[in-house]
């Protein structure tokens, strides 16, 4: 399907992984790659992109070890039970060899990014500064208020749980001494709030509670405010790697942009186009 820089990109690897998902960074790409977009395309541009980073990475004797892979892999399976993940791979017809193909491409991507891009990205006060005063309005907490919401079919059980809680104000204690009594602790923002709390909260006070209601069901509730928290502009130190991580993030982007720019025009890229024509229009 094509050649990099002599090494080939068969037409096998390129419908092996077509029904896959696609990977990151696929946008903002050297006009030159873009003039391949299709379908098939698509997939082809990254493996072509993929042995690029590859190229760059072995010129650099940088590589993903076999621990590195089999530690990735132990934690992905770590995130399904037992035997579900096998499971999983099988009912979405994706290949184990070829999954483990994919992963090493992703660790290999994170690597490169992480030790040859990362370290030309560099940051000053006054970019932190800008972006802040920018996009301020991300910043602003809105006002808020934390209350504990009780439910219970019984209302007798509710006014007890309720009336235990107003003495000792622990939560815990609560819901051990009461357990059949639904019993949450909740923040959330006063522009938010569902209507059917909302009549309640606006006019309470910490340590006040709504009198006993029924929900519409067979339930009763009750709550009770703990707080109420003024809205507040976070400074910039409280933010500052939130935003750094923003603007790292763009630059890196950019800086993946311009190196691509720059392989791809010092790289022989031969693609056939015509395969490709015939299996996209197939």
């Amino acid at each position: 399907m094509a050649r990099v820089n002599g090494e080939p990109i068969y037409l096998e690897e390129l419908e092996a992984f077509h029904d896959e998902y696609y990977y990151m960074w696929s946008h903002d790409l050297p006009s030159d790659l873009q003039e391949i977009k299709s379908s098939y395309g698509d997939i082809l541009l990254e493996l072509i992109v993929h042995k690029l980073i590859s190229q760059e990475m072995q010129a650099r004797s940088l590589s993903v070890s076999q621990e590195e892979l089999a530690g990735q892999e132990k934690k992905i399976r770590g995130d399904y039970p037992e035997g579900q993940f096998e499971k999983v791979l099988i009912e979405e017809y994706i290949d184990l060899d070829l999954w483990r193909r994919q992963l090493k491409q992703n660790l290999i991507r994170e690597k490169f990014i992480l030790e040859v891009l990362r370290p030309g990205i560099r940051l000053d006060v006054e970019e932190i500064k800008e972006y802040y005063n920018a996009n301020m309005e991300d910043f602003y907490i809105p006002e808020r208020i934390r209350f504990v919401h009780m439910t219970s079919p019984e209302e007798n059980r509710l006014r007890d749980s309720l009336d235990f809680f107003g003495k000792n104000g622990e939560l815990s204690k609560t819901k051990e001494r009461f357990p059949e009594v639904n019993i949450g602790q909740y923040e959330m923002r006063i522009d938010q709030l569902p209507q059917i709390l909302s009549r309640d909260l606006d006019v309470l006070e910490p340590g006040q509670h709504s009198s006993i209601k029924s929900d519409g069901s067979k339930d009763y509730y009750v709550i009770y405010v703990l707080e109420h928290k003024q809205g507040a502009l976070l400074k910039p130190h409280q933010v500052y790697d939130i935003i750094e991580e923003k603007l790292v993030e763009k630059k890196l982007q950019q800086a993946l942009h311009l190196w691509l720019e720059k392989a791809v025009i010092n790289s022989k890229i031969e693609i056939n186009q015509t395969l490709l024509r015939v299996i996209a229009s197939g």
